[in-house]
């Protein structure tokens, strides 16, 4: 073999074994039972690799790495990062206290209502496309306590501290833990106008900062087809299972906030709110993709012990850096009590969005 032949050996060999590392292939152990024979012994391991063949040539398109979705889910960690925001609420004379849910979302394409159909069945498309950048993220409780520190500290200068907990295990094949802190700083940097006391009022300019940390624990199965094969020779029986797969997701996300924000109040109670920013994120999302189902027989099969199916696969990855967006707020207020909607959109890295509701009260 001259030089050049062994050059394309290599060459074949590393691009087989580069194809090899993305391929999602499923092993296992077969099942047995007391008492069985070397003949049936090998005819139920026949059967089992048939069916775990089976299983491989329905997810042989999954990418055993799917760092589109590692990253989805980080994003959507960040988008999710801001519920009980104040934003609208500017100019208050002691404090805020807000409490609310935020779901922070990234679609894999501009089409919303065929984006959150893809996202909620993310094993179909995985099945059909091998990745999709796509994530979800809900942070069901976080409540704000900020002051207004003109008197002690700076005028104009707003500080507050956020916590937030959320436990989800009531949606089926979907289980979120959550937990989340930060501080926030908003300065108005432009002073607003009243007229007629409320008619109309407009809360200036208002700058504003965080640091926040998310943790989010996610998991999510992945079912697929019930897989039977007859078990040949002069055994008899059959084999059966209920295979899926499981995404196990560890993500910690580190955001800073900076925004720009003006709303305006309108007859006494309507109140809205537009804003420009940007979201800095760090982190990593680590995923752990394995399998679950166990392979049992029929009583004909003379199988005791189940047999297992297993899956090395998964990877890390970081949120997007940058996440520019542009925010917006629709709310009530009846006295020092406040009911809001906030509303951002994320536009660089694919479309992604947050949506919240905020309940709370201004002094």
């Amino acid at each position: 073999m001259n030089l050049r032949e062994r050059f394309l050996l290599v060459l074949a060999l590393m691009c087989f074994a580069g194809f090899q590392a993305f391929a999602l292939e499923v092993t296992g152990s077969p099942p047995g039972g007391e008492g069985l024979s070397t003949a049936q012994t090998n005819d139920i391991e026949d059967a089992f690799w048939g069916i775990v063949g089976d299983i491989n040539d329905e997810i042989k398109n999954i990418d055993a790495n799917p760092e589109k979705l590692i990253k989805g889910f980080a994003d959507a960690s960040t988008f999710s990062a801001l519920g009980a925001t104040q934003r609208a609420y500017g100019e208050y004379k002691l404090w805020a206290f807000t409490i609310g849910p935020m779901v922070g979302i990234r679609l894999p394409g501009s089409n919303i209502s065929g984006a959150i159909d893809e996202i909620q069945n993310v094993g179909d498309t995985l099945e059909e496309d091998g990745d999709i950048k796509a994530g979800l993220n809900i942070q069901g409780i976080t409540g704000q306590f900020s002051l207004n520190t003109s008197k002690f500290l700076l005028d104009n200068l707003y500080l507050g501290i956020r916590f937030g907990y959320f436990n989800l295990k009531a949606v089926e094949n979907l289980e979120f833990k959550t937990f989340h802190i930060g501080l926030t700083g908003n300065y108005q940097l432009l002073k607003g106008t009243n007229v007629v006391s409320g008619l109309f009022r407009w809360r200036g300019v208002n700058v504003g900062a965080g640091l926040i940390f998310q943790r989010t624990t996610l998991g999510y199965t992945y079912e697929l087809d019930r897989q039977e094969g007859d078990i040949s020779g002069g055994s008899g029986g059959r084999l059966y299972v209920d295979p899926a797969i499981n995404f196990d997701m560890k993500i910690n996300t580190f955001i800073i906030p900076l925004e720009v924000n003006t709303s305006a109040q309108l007859l006494w109670v309507l109140n809205l709110n537009l804003g420009l920013g940007v979201d800095v994120a760090f982190g990593k999302n680590t995923t752990t993709l394995n399998m679950s189902g166990d392979i049992n027989g029929d009583t004909a099969s003379g199988i005791t012990t189940p047999g297992y199916l297993t899956v090395d696969a998964g990877g890390s990855m970081g949120p997007t850096i940058f996440n520019p967006k542009v925010m917006a707020n629709i709310g009530f207020k009846f006295g020092p009590v406040i009911i809001d909607v906030p509303v951002t959109y994320y536009f660089v890295g694919g479309p992604g969005f947050s949506v919240g509701i905020t309940l709370g009260a201004v002094w």
